[in-house]
Formats: C-alpha cells, sequence, structure tokens
C-alpha cells in the first residue's frame, strides 16, 4: 500500500515551472432536487454567473469622414493581434477548458474619470470582440414553455443557443466573423470629453454609451436534456471621425462590453439555475490562473453525474508543478482535511507521495483597491470559517523520474460531504531537465520586503529571529529564479518600506552610513538566493523632482539605543551633501568586491515613467561611475 502525505507535511523546496490546465466539473443536483436550486426567483444565468471568457485584441477602429476605416496605433501604440476562436466556439460540445474564467459585467465601465484610464487589458481602444459560454442544466427540455432574456451592452451582440444564433442587435445581417463591426455610435456617446472631473457627468456619459434589449424570447427547440451553452459574441463600434484628431480623448472608452445579462425560465424550477452557489457542497477542479472567489465561486454544470474531473498537470523532470481543487459550499466549512498517495506511473514506476505537497489557500488582505479580502497565501493547514475552499497540490518531480503518464488520488474531506471525494490526477513528466533557477537565462525581479515581514510576525527589525524569518520568502524567490536585490535607502520608496536596508549614524558631528543592516540583509541572500544579478540601490523617486522639487531627501538615523528613526539631508548635487552620498556608494562598491560581486552589478533607481533629472545624473556619474541606472516603467524607451 502506498504511503499517504497529508495537509500537515512539511515544506520542503521545490522547483517551478509551467502549471498545468486542469479540467473542470462538479457533483450535481439529483433530478428531485432540480426546482430546489436556489431562489426560484434567480435566473437562469446573468452577468455575473461564472463564464468562459475569450478576448479578442486588435488595433482601434476609426470611422473616417468618407465613411471609411482606418485602423489607427496612435493611442493604443502597437498592438499584437490576438487570435479569435475557433468556428465552433459557440456549440454546446465546444472544449473551452483552456478559456479564463470569469463573471461579469466585462468591460463595462466606471462611473467616473477613472473609466478612461487604463493600462495592458483595460486599455479601451484594444478590445475588438468578447466571446462568452454560459452553461444551465435541464432534465426535461419539454417542461420549459419559455425563455427570455435581458440585455445592457455596449457595441453590438449576437447570442447563440448550442451554437445556432438565436438573436442579434446592432449588427448587420450576413456572416459575422472577426472583422464585423457594430453599428456607429452618434458623436455624442463619445462626449463630454472624457477629461471632465464632474461623476455626474460620467455616469450619464455611461448611460449614453448602453444598448438594450428587453425581454427577448429565445426558442426552446434547441434546449436539450443535460448541459446547455449560452453563447454571447460582442463586438466593437468603430470610433467617430472626430476622435482620429490627436489628443481629443474621444476614443478613451471601451466601444463593446457586456454590462447586464438577465436568462430567465419558464415555468420557475424547470431550468436549474446557475446564477447562485447551488444548494449543496462542491467538490470540483480549477486551472491555477482561475481567481477563486471574487471571480470563480462554483463548479461549472456537467453531466458527469459527481464524477470530479481530473487535475492535469505537466512538467518536466526537476521542476514544480501545482494544481487546485476546490471545495464549496452553500454555508461555512469548518471541517476539510485532504491527503495524496503516491503517483503511479510507465512500467509500475512510481514518485512517492513525500514528493507532494498540500496547502490551503487563506485570505489576509483585508481590503485594497481591488475587491478583497481574496485569497492570497498559502497555507498548511486551513483557516475554516469560509464557505469556498482551494486546495492546492504542488509536486516537486524528481530528477530520475522516469517520463510518461502518471496518476495519483487527491482525497478531500468536508463538511456537507457524503464521505470522502476521490479527485483524480494525471501527471505527464516531460522527458527533459529543468536546470537549477540558478542557471536559468531567464531575468527575475522580484522585491523581498524585509519589513513586511517583521510586521507579519511582529519581530524587531534585524533581530536574529527577524533575520532567521527572512529565510523562507527567500527561498521561495530562489525557487522562481529570482536574481535582483532591491536595497531601500531613502524613506519613503514606492515599496512603502518605513526604513532603509542602508541606515546612518552620527559620528564626530555628521551622519555617516552605517552598513550593519545591509551586511546582514545581504548574508542572508547569498545563503537563499546566491549572488543577484543585479543590486538597486534606491536612492530615487520621482516625487522628488516633480513641479515642485525638494531640496532633501529623508534618510534612516541609527540612534544610540539601537532604535531607528528619521532625518533630511541635502538632496542629491548640494555641495554640502556630496560627502554623505560618496561616502555610502563607495561603502557599498567595497562590500560588493568583498565578496567576490562585481561593483557593475550594482544600479541606481529606481526611474519610473518619470526619468532622473540631469543635475542627479550627473551627480551620481561623478561619485560612482560604475553604477547604471534602473528603470521600472512603461517602456517607450530612453533615448537619454
Amino acid at each position: 500500500m502506498s504511503s499517504v502525505t497529508s495537509s500537515r507535511t512539511h515544506a520542503r523546496s521545490h522547483r517551478f515551472a509551467l502549471l498545468g490546465l486542469l479540467a473542470v466539473s462538479a457533483a450535481l443536483l439529483s433530478p428531485s432536487a432540480a426546482a430546489a436550486n436556489g431562489d426560484v426567483d434567480a435566473p437562469v444565468l446573468a452577468e455575473d454567473s461564472p463564464w468562459r471568457y475569450h478576448p479578442v485584441w486588435r488595433t482601434a477602429v476609426y470611422r473616417e469622414e468618407d465613411g471609411g476605416l482606418e485602423h489607427n496605433w496612435r493611442w493604443t501604440r502597437r498592438i499584437t493581434s490576438t487570435p479569435a476562436p475557433p468556428d465552433n466556439w459557440a456549440e454546446a460540445d465546444f472544449d473551452d477548458t483552456g478559456w479564463l474564467r470569469k463573471k461579469g459585467p466585462f468591460f463595462e465601465g466606471r462611473t467616473g474619470p477613472a473609466e478612461h484610464h487604463g493600462h495592458g487589458q483595460e486599455e479601451p481602444t484594444t478590445l475588438a470582440n468578447i466571446h462568452l459560454r454560459g452553461r444551465f442544466m435541464v432534465e426535461d427540455p419539454s417542461a420549459v414553455s419559455r425563455l427570455r432574456m435581458s440585455l445592457a451592452y455596449r457595441g453590438g451582440v449576437a447570442v447563440y443557443l448550442n451554437g445556432e444564433e438565436v438573436f442579434r442587435r446592432h449588427i448587420d445581417d450576413g456572416e459575422i466573423d472577426e472583422q464585423t463591426l457594430a453599428e456607429d455610435y452618434p458623436l455624442e456617446a463619445s462626449q463630454p470629453d472624457p477629461r471632465w472631473d464632474n461623476a455626474e457627468a460620467a455616469a450619464e456619459a455611461k448611460q449614453r454609451r448602453l444598448r438594450h434589449a428587453e425581454d427577448v424570447s429565445i426558442p426552446t427547440e434547441r434546449l436539450q436534456r443535460g448541459v446547455n451553452v449560452l453563447a454571447v459574441r460582442l463586438l466593437r463600434s468603430p470610433y467617430p471621425p472626430e476622435a482620429i484628431t490627436k489628443h481629443t480623448r474621444l476614443d478613451a472608452w471601451a466601444t463593446v462590453g457586456l454590462h447586464k445579462l438577465r436568462l430567465d425560465a419558464e415555468p420557475s424550477g424547470s431550468v436549474r439555475i446557475n446564477s447562485q452557489h447551488p444548494p449543496h457542497t462542491q467538490v470540483w477542479t480549477a486551472a491555477p490562473t482561475d481567481e477563486i472567489g471574487p471571480q470563480v465561486a462554483w463548479a461549472d454544470p456537467s453531466e458527469s453525474g459527481g464524477d470530479v474531473q481530473p487535475i492535469r498537470l505537466i512538467a518536466p523532470r526537476n521542476a514544480t508543478v501545482s494544481g487546485q481543487a476546490v471545495v464549496s459550499g452553500p454555508e461555512p466549512l469548518d471541517s476539510i482535511s485532504a491527503g495524496i498517495g503516491a503517483a503511479t506511473g510507465p512500467a509500475g514506476d512510481t514518485i512517492a507521495a513525500e514528493a507532494w505537497r498540500i496547502r490551503y489557500a487563506g485570505k489576509t488582505t483585508p481590503q485594497a483597491g481591488f475587491d478583497a479580502p481574496r485569497f492570497d497565501v498559502l497555507l498548511d493547514e486551513p483557516t475554516g470559517g469560509t464557505d469556498t475552499q482551494p486546495v492546492w497540490i504542488t509536486l516537486s518531480v524528481p530528477q530520475d523520474a522516469s517520463p510518461g503518464e502518471y496518476e495519483a488520488t487527491l482525497r478531500i474531506e468536508a463538511d456537507g460531504l457524503d464521505g470522502p471525494v476521490a479527485v483524480p490526477v494525471e501527471l505527464t513528466v516531460i522527458d527533459w531537465e529543468l536546470p537549477e533557477p540558478s542557471e536559468w537565462s531567464s531575468f527575475a525581479s522580484i522585491n523581498h520586503s524585509p519589513h513586511a515581514v517583521a510586521w507579519q510576525y511582529e519581530a524587531d527589525m534585524w533581530s536574529p529571529r527577524h533575520l532567521e524569518l527572512l529565510g523562507p520568502s527567500m527561498e521561495m524567490m530562489a525557487e522562481l529564479g529570482n536574481n535582483v536585490a532591491f536595497i531601500d535607502v531613502i524613506h519613503p520608496t514606492f515599496f512603502a518600506n518605513e526604513h532603509g536596508i542602508i541606515v546612518f549614524r552620527e559620528q564626530g558631528g555628521r551622519m555617516v552610513p552605517d552598513f550593519g543592516f545591509f551586511e546582514a540583509f545581504l548574508d542572508a541572500y547569498a545563503e537563499h538566493i546566491g549572488e543577484p544579478k543585479k543590486l538597486v540601490l534606491y536612492i530615487w523617486e520621482p516625487r522628488l523632482e516633480g513641479d515642485d522639487p525638494s531640496e532633501t531627501v529623508t534618510l534612516t538615523r541609527l540612534n544610540e539605543d539601537g532604535s531607528l528613526s528619521h532625518f533630511d539631508h541635502p538632496i542629491y548635487g548640494s555641495d554640502n551633501g556630496r560627502e554623505l552620498w560618496q561616502a555610502m556608494t563607495d561603502g557599498v562598491k567595497q562590500r560588493m568586491r568583498r565578496r567576490g560581486w562585481s561593483e557593475e552589478n550594482v544600479v541606481l533607481g529606481m526611474g519610473h515613467d518619470r526619468r532622473p533629472s540631469e543635475r542627479t545624473v550627473d551627480f551620481f556619474n561623478e561619485i560612482a561611475p560604475w553604477a547604471k541606472w534602473a528603470l521600472f516603467t512603461h517602456g517607450r524607451g530612453d533615448p537619454r
């Protein structure tokens, strides 16, 4: 009998690799429970149901005065187009397990000036099309007398039931492809100028951009027994000709998006709803990239009869691969445990149970600028009291593992389950060995915060206990191939540090650098990570040289009693501040050489979207000509 490793297995070193995409499933309601599936007034599907989501990104499209079209990238820069889904994407049996899973609304726009600013996938003009797939279960199609739907959206919409188009609005007749555009908006939809600072005007503009379809009848003839798929395709409209003019900002909003959706069935209870959690506890699998809780809170409906789909993992030898199963229920889960056995592979080869690690996602962030709290930490024991509990499995693939297919079983017990649930685990070991992270050619820049470690564990900064606590987080950074070290000098920084790692003390009536904490930090870094490819000496912030440039910079003072405080010192370039900055940079160079590390690996930081002034750059060129600058920016090149 194979041994089993449980959630109490101690932490062990592991290596990072590709995360396998996982199939999705759920335990289903029995037929007799169909009518009891949640609130009878709840819709079958809503915009905040769990959807499979495939966006398509393209360069912005503008209507010209003569009616033609121009593909303009002045506002969005150069956009690399992303692929459209296959032609059969709306079919009920289409395999969408590789799609994103999230709930809506989708690009519905914020009610304020913030709606008009974004980076990456929030950049409004780059979104071309949205493809959505929502599932619901029907026990007896003949019992459904009517389906009706209401929508609020931007652009144009086409709706499909099990692969057949059943409705379209604001899209011309004919075949739809990825170049098809929705009907134009009037100029008023882009006005007023988005640079306004009036929330009421912003809300009014948002309403002008909405298009509506109310109480639309969806033919029931396409319904089938078991899983049904409602697919929604949203297409963008072109921007008006006036938006082509540079800096009008009339294109600073997405012309495609889904605000509201409601699908209802008559009579009530004839269709199992998928707009709220079923009234029973589920065990299901999810991709490691699925955001459990805010975006995915319960399983996709499935015809599997309650069997949980496998966690599928792919990894080379000497790698680490992770996957997750989820336990969710209508009530808080106080008791959860999990265990996994050895993986059996080709010709009876095995990977021992001890190679696995089981952890439970927890929530520690009380609030932030996004939905919070959310799962943001992996713990060796579940905290309990939550209605959704992700269970993560992580495998350190042995270097001598035979390539091929392996099988293992994750067993989960929890409140509300009728005994243990077996989750199949399918592992593919690739015939290739991943090098040690220190040998990777990638450049991984992860910021380690000794201050956050001290706060979390209520440890005195730089005490022996604090230095010991730095180790585990640094080891995790090493597993990810990190090779950059950040050394805070000024206060405050973008990293919200309370004190610098390089501090200063009074000696002979003047302030001199003290490198004790710096040396201790580098000792820990060298032990757990190794030599950094770059050491970022954090000495500059854009706020220091804005419209009202500062003549001082705040540094950390080491007092005689060992406590830390702050003091202001003349900024770079000042004649009476040069001695301290020279001593600090010289001290860093000496300590790098003493460790056998090149001082040329030291970079000054941090340049952001704004760059240091010529005065600052010239000053450090004089006192530390061996140090270059580090820029962490959105990347538009820097001719200087």
